[in-house]
């Protein structure tokens, strides 16, 4: 995945620098970035709760270089990607997993990362993320979207979920989960 005018974001790169968080050591990285189930959703979504939080870190208290106190410049640049990485990832991981969150400030999440998408997207094209996985995330907030506004105009009066939008019952029961 290519972020910040190129700069590659690698599992290579998740590697080294997951295990600077509290919880994270080698060994646990490496079973989050290579899973025995890829479909394993809790297990993805651990995966993208660290890289929200290592995105979150200080590049400053890393090493510095052997010039002293200068950061070292590729650290800096990995670390501005990874913020930008995790924070399109926290707009989409929270209005699925934060239960406190209004239906409105829920839509401003996934509006936020659709547009943060599109723009990746037009600067970077397949190099930020397959075709068609750009396409089924934009789709996926398209339906959240308009589903919100088909129940407003059918019952306005009605609560509505995001969990309501999937039309799969096994889906249903692995996010209720």
């Amino acid at each position: 995945m290519s972020l910040n005018h190129g700069q590659c974001i690698s599992t290579f790169m998740l590697e080294r620098y997951l295990p600077l968080l509290d919880n994270l050591d080698q060994d646990a990285a490496q079973r989050l970035l290579y899973p025995d189930d890829p479909q394993d959703v809790p297990h993805a979504i651990e995966l993208l709760s660290a890289i929200i939080a290592i995105a979150k870190f200080n590049p400053a208290l890393l090493p510095f270089t052997s010039l002293g106190c200068i950061p070292d410049v590729n650290v800096v640049a990995d670390f501005k990607a990874l913020q930008v990485l995790g924070f399109t990832l926290e707009n989409l991981l929270e209005p699925f997993t934060n239960v406190r969150l209004s239906l409105s400030k829920q839509v401003i999440h996934l509006s936020c990362f659709a547009h943060l998408l599109y723009t990746f997207y037009c600067d970077q094209r397949c190099r930020f993320m397959p075709n068609q996985l750009y396409y089924d995330s934009q789709m996926m907030v398209k339906n959240a979207i308009f589903s919100i506004a088909k129940q407003q105009k059918l019952d306005p009066s009605s609560r509505f979920s995001l969990l309501d939008v999937g039309n799969d019952a096994l889906e249903l029961t692995f996010a209720l989960l």
